[in-house]
């Protein structure tokens, strides 16, 4: 017999590997939903220890926790009233999902039109239960989202994602009384290979070419990357967060997060804590901007410069002042993150990364310098998109320090460890053609031939096929050699598709040879 229900869909605040905690969350929004008159309420998978617990998911003690504590809560609904959903299961004409879906650049939106085309497939409705705030942030944000959609495919309810509390959706679906069975998940009901998608036919494949699908991108990667470092910080009880600000572009990007994790958690933005510290390849231009940014957001502001200490450093070392080489540079940057870390612990703070994926794809990072941090928001997020990020939080989030922000967007990308002019980009390459081999060689899984003529062909006649020529090697090269840098890099979020985590599914050994790459490109 199949009746109508009111089914609540539950994203509960999580607390990882806390299931006293997360029991009693559970219990009362079980309270809540059969007080609204539902008859029903299912909740996201693993909700009682949370669904990123890791290895230790399955250690005795957590699973007989977990097992007691899902008994209590089934007692309890039954005692209201309600019934408990804690796996996915099928009820007749409707499917729930109890999942931990994390969130990347417009896979929601992938998931909601892939499973509202199967709906309407099978004539069935569908409620997704998602796990959000709470669960880890080592590699990726939850967001929470909830979903239910009809039998036509139709979406009847949705609820907000990057929300920090416990949500409910409410929902009429139809209920059969019969004894469930079981279903897989989204693993199950979407296409396991699905068909990898065409290689976009424009020079910047990170970049959508419509407009207002570039703003809700950004959009979403902002509220990826603050409820990120927001959860970080309120996981490890931080009492503020601290940044290197340099007036370049990703410790701009890096600020603007730090400001809105802060504005999220109800903080003051003086517990946003921005350090200048000056070097030997400083300019006035760029020290200005970030002194600037950090007045107009209204944040805690510190000078420091590095210059004597560095000098003392390579004097105790022998290094003579004068020889302009990788030690001059790199002691700078490891300065600058002792003393970063350093006031962290004298704050009670966390040390926010700016590094981005297009560094590190090229190991353009000093290993245990600028490569380091405490929690990372750009390491998923390519250099060409980051632009875009920093034009679009100008245009719709940070109109006040709009003017300074177009002028660290004009302002060319450059560590400023030299004294004179020093472009990054005439000493690696273009970030514009980097993040090109980069997506082609990830997310396409082109060869370098492949690679060489997809560039030639889309990014003419801005580069030459001389110039393709002369970086692809150097992109290669670099991408294989600095490994090392990649696999014990800070926890941060995926953003997209292309993720340098060794944590995710990318891996790669720190010794792994380039040698089939360049000899196909050679031959």
């Amino acid at each position: 017999m199949v009746n109508q229900v009111k089914l609540a869909v539950a994203s509960p605040r999580v607390w990882l590997g806390d299931v006293r905690k997360n029991t009693e969350e559970i219990l009362r929004l079980v309270r809540e939903a059969a007080s609204a008159g539902a008859g029903a309420i299912v909740f996201p998978r693993d909700a009682v220890t949370g669904a990123s617990c890791g290895s230790l998911a399955g250690h005795p003690l957590m699973q007989a926790s977990a097992q007691a504590a899902r008994a209590r809560i089934l007692q309890a609904g039954s005692d209201a009233g309600i019934e408990v959903i804690l796996s996915s299961q099928r009820r007749g004409a409707l499917v729930l999902l109890c999942e931990a879906e994390p969130e990347r650049v417009a896979h929601w939106d992938r998931i909601r039109a892939a499973l509202g085309a199967w709906c309407w497939q099978h004539a069935c409705s569908l409620a997704l239960a998602n796990a959000g705030y709470g669960e880890s942030t080592t590699d990726c944000v939850y967001g929470g989202g909830s979903l239910v959609i009809g039998p036509d495919g139709v979406e009847i309810a949705r609820g907000t994602r990057f929300h920090r509390d416990s949500r409910l959706v409410y929902a009429e679906v139809p209920w059969s009384e019969a004894a469930p069975s079981s279903v897989a998940g989204l693993a199950e009901l979407l296409p396991a290979d699905a068909p990898k998608p065409p290689f976009p036919m424009r020079p910047n494949p990170f970049i959508p070419q419509d407009a207002d699908e570039l703003a809700r991108r950004c959009d979403e990667i902002f509220e990826i990357q603050t409820m990120g470092l927001a959860t970080r910080l309120e996981h490890i009880h931080a009492r503020s967060a601290v940044i290197g600000v340099s007036g370049g572009l990703d410790s701009t990007l890096a600020l603007l997060v730090a400001v809105r994790a802060a504005d999220a958690l109800g903080w003051s933005r003086s517990q946003v804590i921005g350090v200048t510290m000056p070097g030997f390849g400083t300019t006035d231009h760029t020290h200005g901007n970030a002194s600037a940014l950090m007045s107009t957001l209204g944040i805690t502001r510190r000078d420091i410069s590095i210059v004597p200490s560095v000098t003392r450093h390579l004097q105790d070392i022998g290094h003579p002042l004068d020889r302009h080489d990788t030690t001059y540079e790199n002691a700078q940057a490891r300065e600058r993150t002792q003393i970063l870390m350093d006031i962290a612990g004298d704050e009670g703070g966390l040390v926010v990364g700016t590094g981005d994926l297009s560094e590190l794809a090229l190991g353009w990072c000093t290993f245990n310098g600028d490569h380091m941090a405490m929690y990372g928001v750009n390491a998923g997020l390519p250099k060409t998109l980051m632009r875009e990020m920093v034009r679009h939080a100008a245009d719709r989030h940070f109109p006040g320090a709009a003017p300074i922000l177009i002028s660290v967007l004009e302002t060319p990308v450059s560590p400023e460890l030299l004294p004179g002019v020093q472009p990054t980009e005439d000493i690696v390459g273009p970030y514009d053609l980097h993040d090109f081999f980069l997506y082609a060689l990830l997310r396409q899984e082109m060869s370098p031939r492949q690679i060489l003529d997809a560039a030639a062909e889309r990014l003419a006649p801005r580069y030459d096929r001389a110039a393709i020529e002369k970086w692809l090697p150097v992109f290669l090269r670099r991408f294989f050699a600095q490994q090392f840098k990649r696999n014990c890099g800070p926890d941060a979020p995926q953003i997209g598709s292309v993720c340098l985590s060794p944590r995710g599914s990318f891996r790669m050994p720190s010794d792994l040879s380039a040698a089939v790459w360049m000899d196909e490109l050679a031959g």
